[in-house]
């Protein structure tokens, strides 16, 4: 079964907070948040402020048939590292 992720402005909906709130936290305008909302293909650093700006922490992981793996910030960059959750390699079941 594949689990079907919440859409940002369901996810926003669901924290009771306008476009507009969004964007004062955010200091940008209301239709570049709708713009945010509307694509399909965003940056991990862009969703992290978006998620911060409704009061939450963007949290990564890997997943593989043995567990799952949570990445640290920066991810794909010479210095980032996946951050150690349980046994085996760093995954976590």
């Amino acid at each position: 079964m594949v689990e079907r992720g919440v859409p940002l402005d369901e996810l926003r909906a669901g924290r009771r907070m306008t476009q507009m709130e969004v964007a004062r936290a955010l200091d940008i305008s209301q239709a570049a948040v709708s713009q945010l909302e509307g694509r399909r293909d965003v940056s991990l650093g862009t969703l992290g402020n978006y998620v911060e700006a409704m009061g939450g922490e963007l949290e990564v992981y890997a997943v593989f048939p043995e567990g799952r793996v949570k990445l640290a910030p920066g991810l794909g960059g010479r210095g980032s590292r996946a951050r150690v959750a349980g046994r085996r390699g760093g995954l976590e079941s």
